[in-house]
């Protein structure tokens, strides 16, 4: 017999045929929903925990004889459910909200969720979704066809609300409340510290909600004017399975929520599938309740645990929330048109988040993570939030979460066909406005916290230290975006970082964070350079070429911001400025590079005086300024003493090589190609300044003939423009006879040649002690010099005998029978001299 009793319940419905409007309200929302939605409410109501049973526990036993449901059409609910518990107790506005066509709540804005319009996707899976808070048990029934009549006269009520302290209820209807046993007794095994003291078996107040959302059957499904769908149990598990695997880390934007598990029952002990719980100071804990405008920065540590895969994680996320407190003039009056949405009553406020993941492992623990200062924050995939995750991927290195114009299911943004924020619409401007200048300026104050963490982490551990902000945390990741919006977001970031923000990460000066005006930015193909400028105190940053190109891009479409791309010429300016303090290089394949970098810029050439970035063969390195030669390694080897010293290396490279011969580049910086000028200057080293000095032609060291060869074969090039004066300084003259000696060239004094196949009066001119040469000079020839050696003319011949006379102080007579010599050597000179003059004369 069934048990009737009048229990006077008060009436718990909604005022209007109801079935028709939750079938079309569920066309927008997915059953994939039920699990998000219900989070949220739980979250608005203020509680820590949110717990899952799905419960498939199908034959339940009763007692046949006497049935103690509140009407029998209800033990067509007494199956498998889904449990949804959260410890907070609702409120009488709760109560109202939750009844309500349109949630109240819509109209606080430190609200999230709407009751009301999310818990109609309960009705995805059942007809009587039913709730126990604080001294009520709450059933709802759209139908009317499943509560027991009440009222006078008699009906029945779309759902009661039952004080079951004051009436018994456990008592009376035993059966009803049976299947609450075995989840009471678990959520007093799970929150013993909350439910020591409190009740927690429907005999007193419950502090906390518990859900039952009794599963559509086939026979149930067939009467139903909301949905003739089954929704079987295990493709619920599986649903509410993927939140954890998808790791969408539903809980990060929430504000009370601190842990989120997931149970399946088959008897009386719920299995842990899934479980999820967030650690936080208190400190962070207020900051993350908080509803304000100002901007807040907190830490959320993370463990999740997947049961049934036997997996764990820890990670550590980074999270600033806020907003603006005065929304831009053009914005104001598309506020108040987009608060005016009779059938949404939306009120929509400039606020959001901005989270990025700072370390995550899945074998380290929480603990373990914090010690090691986040060296290296993994990527991932981010998301858009409003609150809770949306069905869309930015692909940026963040998550986002903002206060969006979202659909009616507010399980999408609500864009335009062209995409998101491509439109002109009210919607489209506002979420544009959230993206664009709300979360961007979220977005550069959670960086400026991170190179705060990344500080401590370089104070800690100097070695292979890596910017994170530069790297992982850059506002546009690597991979390449499609979707212009948050590509346009990314260099939104960009930009506002740009002008205040020190996270560029320099080496210079024994490492800092730097601002964008500035950072000396270099590909990170050019580390090499980057870091020997870092070494010489210029602020040089290493970046991503695709990172570059944003700066390019923005600095295209405005010419104020802080970026100067780096060149040749700004190099040198500051290494003008640092040159006094720079360390010494060494000749090395590091300097050709920074030279071939900044010598491309060909109006660097002008300011390169008193730089020391001369790369030298002696592996030493030269001021521009100072002379020095560009030369072959043959040339190198004539000048041992100063050579290596004044020659330019000659392991140029290249393009080095045909910069360093370039007219202009040698106009400015007194470098000169190797010619007779430069042998000239370089004999100074290598020759004494006197008018004769003894050698050895065929010795090993110099002078030798053949360097003296080389030297004169290198002169002879050019001897029609030779300077003279400097030449006859040295004592370069090779003199053959009488003895072996070096001397300077002298017009007044000069040498007769003799040649290579020999002359008829060599034998006498030696006895005669006459200075004969075996060198004579081009006839394009400096004059001078030509006038230095003379052919064996008899004039020329005269001409020597008599310097030879004065050199000796004796007469042409005494210098002959001095030198002892005989009748044949007198015929020889006779009969030459006059052949010569008879030539002359035309006999």
């Amino acid at each position: 017999m069934w048990v009737s009793i009048i229990l006077k319940p008060e009436l718990y419905e909604q005022h209007e045929s109801l079935t028709t409007r939750i079938k079309n309200i569920l066309n927008d929302y997915s059953v994939n929903s039920l699990f998000k939605e219900f989070l949220q409410n739980a979250d608005d109501t203020g509680a820590k925990h949110f717990l899952v049973i799905v419960d498939e526990r199908k034959n339940i036993q009763y007692d046949p004889s006497e049935r103690s449901f509140l009407s029998p059409e209800m033990e067509d609910w007494k199956g498998p459910a889904i449990w949804i518990y959260n410890d907070a107790e609702f409120t009488n506005d709760d109560f109202r909200s939750l009844i309500k066509r349109i949630g109240e709540k819509s109209n606080d804005i430190t609200k999230i969720g709407k009751f009301g319009l999310g818990f109609n996707c309960a009705f995805h899976i059942t007809d009587v979704p039913s709730f126990v808070s604080g001294k009520y048990i709450a059933f709802l029934d759209p139908h009317a066809k499943f509560l027991p009549p009440s009222g006078f006269p008699p009906r029945r009520p779309k759902g009661s609300r039952i004080d079951f302290s004051a009436t018994k209820f456990k008592e009376n209807f035993q059966d009803q409340c049976h299947p609450y046993e075995a989840i009471f007794d678990f959520i007093k095994k799970c929150f013993p510290e909350k439910y020591e003291t409190e009740s927690c078996d429907l005999s007193k107040e419950f502090k906390g909600t518990l859900f039952r959302l009794p599963l559509r059957t086939f026979k149930t499904a067939k009467d139903s004017n909301i949905s003739d769908k089954v929704i079987d149990i295990k493709k619920i598990l599986e649903i509410f399975n993927d939140i954890n695997i998808q790791d969408n880390n539903e809980m990060l934007f929430l504000r009370n929520i601190e842990s989120c598990s997931l149970y399946y029952m088959t008897n009386r002990d719920p299995q842990l599938y899934w479980k999820e719980k967030i650690y936080m100071t208190d400190e962070c804990r207020r900051s993350r309740q908080q509803v304000t405008n100002k901007q807040q920065i907190y830490q959320l540590d993370i463990e999740k645990f997947n049961y049934k895969q036997s997996k764990k994680s820890s990670e550590i996320w980074a999270i600033c929330t806020g907003g603006h407190d005065k929304i831009k003039p053009e914005l104001r009056d598309l506020e108040k048109k987009l608060q005016k949405f009779p059938d949404e009553n939306r009120k929509l406020k400039p606020r959001g988040g901005v989270a990025t993941l700072l370390a995550k492992s899945d074998e380290r623990s929480l603990n373990e993570l914090r010690e090691n200062s986040f060296p290296n924050p993994p990527e991932f995939t981010g998301k858009i939030y409003s609150y809770l995750s949306l069905s869309i991927i930015s692909n940026l290195g963040v998550h986002l979460n903002g206060d969006f114009s979202l659909s009616s299911a507010r399980s999408d943004i609500l864009q335009s066909e062209n995409g998101f924020l491509q439109g002109d619409c009210d919607d489209e401007k506002w979420n544009g406005y959230i993206v664009n200048d709300v979360l961007s300026d979220l977005h550069v104050k959670l960086l400026e916290y991170i190179v705060e963490l990344e500080k401590a982490r370089y104070k800690n551990d100097k070695s292979n230290f890596i910017s994170h902000t530069m790297n992982n945390l850059w506002p546009i990741p690597a991979k390449e975006n499609s979707i212009t919006a948050y590509k346009s977001y990314g260099l939104n970031v960009i930009k506002k970082l740009g002008i205040k923000s020190k996270i560029f990460w320099t080496e210079a000066n024994g490492g800092q964070f730097i601002s964008l005006k500035e950072a000396r930015i270099f590909e990170k193909e050019k580390e090499i350079i980057a870091d020997m400028l870092a070494i010489s105190g210029i602020l040089a940053v290493k970046l991503d070429k695709d990172k570059i190109r944003q700066l390019d891009e923005i600095k295209s479409n405005n010419s104020r911001f802080p970026y100067e791309p780096i060149n040749g010429k700004l190099i040198c300016k500051e290494l003008q400025i640092k040159r006094f303090l720079m360390p010494s290089f060494n000749t090395c394949d590091s300097l050709f590079q920074l030279l071939d970098f900044i010598l491309q810029d060909r109006s660097s050439f002008e300011i390169l005086t008193g730089l020391p970035l001369v790369p030298l063969s002696d592996g030493l390195v030269g001021k521009f300024g100072e002379t020095y030669y560009i030369g072959k390694e043959t040339h190198l080897k004539l000048f041992p003493k100063s050579g290596p010293s004044k020659f330019i290396s000659t392991k140029l490279p290249e393009n080095l090589q045909k910069i360093f011969n370039d007219d202009g580049f040698i106009q400015h910086t007194n470098i000169k190609r190797f010619d007779d000028s430069a042998v000239l200057d370089l004999l100074i080293h290598e020759l004494p300044l006197v008018k004769e000095l003894k050698w050895n032609p065929d010795g090993e060291s110099l002078p030798n003939k053949s360097w003296l060869d080389k030297i004169w074969v290198k002169l002879n090039k050019e001897t029609e423009n030779i300077d003279y004066d400097k030449l006859s300084r040295y004592p370069l003259l090779p003199v053959i006879k009488p003895s072996n000696m070096l001397i300077c060239l002298d017009m007044t004094d000069p040498l007769l040649y003799i040649p290579v196949n020999g002359h008829i009066l060599y034998p006498v001119l030696v006895k005669l002690e006459v200075r004969l040469t075996d060198i004579i000079f081009p006839e394009n020839a400096h004059e001078n010099i030509k006038q230095c050696v003379q052919k064996c003319t008899p004039i020329n011949i005269i001409n020597a005998l008599e310097r030879a006379c004065s050199s000796s102080c004796s007469t042409m007579e005494q210098l002959f029978y001095k030198n002892d010599l005989d009748e044949q050597d007198y015929e020889k000179l006779r009969t030459f001299i006059k052949a010569e003059i008879d030539t002359l004369i035309g006999k």
